[in-house]
């Protein structure tokens, strides 16, 4: 290990690593070593159950305690998108990290709670099952029989408060469900429509 890690400067008036410290530590990061030079074991299975020993039960900080129903409450809505109790809402122009224009408003749809609920009315309605194939068990999907964004331009929806008013979005009818192969074969698929257009 060098002796002396710094050197004065007169160029700028200050203190700089030596060159022998910099292709040390340039050395190091390469091979993940210690301050001697040499290459660090890996960590042994008894070493990760004792990492792991030493937070379980009553050594885990979080160990019985449980948050109050308000606060579960609190965090649920702040997940699913709702308005905080005294911050404003979540999601839009009062969010702290709001961009304007950046947030496309399909997405921004598809992550509401009412398009959520589409979908779970859809699955119900059709009894989780692919009406193409009349499988079950396997991954299912809603369809949007009229495509999503064909049904967000027509209505001119420019952000959530105006998906929220618009029935058409929110019209089962629209929706059918289907098996992803069956999916895949639909007109409209991750934009196929538009591509052709």
């Amino acid at each position: 290990m060098p002796k002396r890690i710094y050197k004065i400067t007169k160029k700028r008036g200050g203190w700089k690593h030596t060159q022998e410290w910099k292709d040390l530590k340039r050395i190091q990061m390469k091979g993940n070593l210690n301050s001697k030079g040499k290459k660090k074991p890996p960590i042994t299975k008894e070493t990760r159950e004792k990492l792991r020993q030493a937070k379980l039960g009553k050594n885990n900080p979080m160990f019985g305690k449980k948050f109050s129903l308000e606060h579960r409450t609190r965090l649920s809505k702040s997940l699913t998108g709702l308005i905080h109790s005294d911050r404003g809402t979540v999601i839009g122009e009062n969010h702290w990290n709001y961009k304007d224009g950046i947030s496309k408003i399909d997405k921004l749809c598809r992550s509401m709670p009412e398009y959520k609920q589409w979908r779970s009315n859809c699955f119900v309605r059709d009894n989780w099952t692919c009406q193409t194939c009349r499988t079950t068990g396997v991954y299912i999907t809603v369809h949007h029989k009229k495509g999503f964004n064909k049904i967000i331009r027509e209505n001119n929806i420019k952000n959530i408060n105006d998906a929220r008013k618009c029935n058409e979005i929110w019209d089962i009818t629209n929706g059918i469900t289907l098996c992803e192969d069956c999916h895949k074969l639909t007109d409209n698929y991750k934009g196929k429509a538009r591509r052709n257009e």
